[in-house]
């Protein structure tokens, strides 16, 4: 048996449940997660073989993509530090505060999940390195993502 497996830390869908534990979203809205970024599609055997097949979704993915980033970042940019990323689905924003409650309170008062950059990172003696961000992934549809930076842009300027 490893000697170190009381190093390993949970995994971030297990960390995202704890921090969603107790908390009362608002009821009028549906819970949009923003957080995890794992797409909701065919098992990625079936989504291989049409892969390998087509080349014509990779091209509507990538349009699919700059259409998100080209309609979030104008709602964001103002009011958090986000930029158009070169080859992700997601959003890295710096905080000036706890990654953790800032997901936490996004979550209780818009019923919006983000992952928590400290969920991501580990503590090497130095510090996590990703502490105080947030990974806002883009992965539902533009309308969603839109709706979502909406929320996100009442949240912050509430602060």
């Amino acid at each position: 048996m490893n000697p170190n497996l009381e190093a390993l830390r949970p995994y971030p869908f297990e960390r995202l449940l704890r921090l969603k534990a107790g908390t009362a979203p608002p009821a009028q809205l549906q819970h949009i997660g923003l957080s995890i970024g794992e797409p909701r599609h065919e098992p990625p055997q079936l989504a291989s073989v049409a892969a390998w097949n087509e080349d014509a979704h990779a091209a509507d993915n990538r349009r699919l993509y700059q259409e998100k980033f080209a309609r979030v970042l104008p709602l964001l940019a103002p009011l958090m530090s986000v930029a158009r990323p070169q080859g992700a689905f997601y959003l890295w924003s710096a905080l000036n505060e706890d990654d953790e409650r800032f997901a936490r309170e996004l979550l209780a008062q818009q019923h919006l999940t983000v992952l928590p950059g400290s969920y991501r990172g580990l503590d090497a003696g130095r510090g996590n390195p990703v502490a105080r961000h947030v990974r806002i992934s883009l992965v539902p549809g533009v309308d969603t993502c839109v709706e979502a930076a909406e929320r996100l842009r009442t949240f912050l300027m509430r602060r």
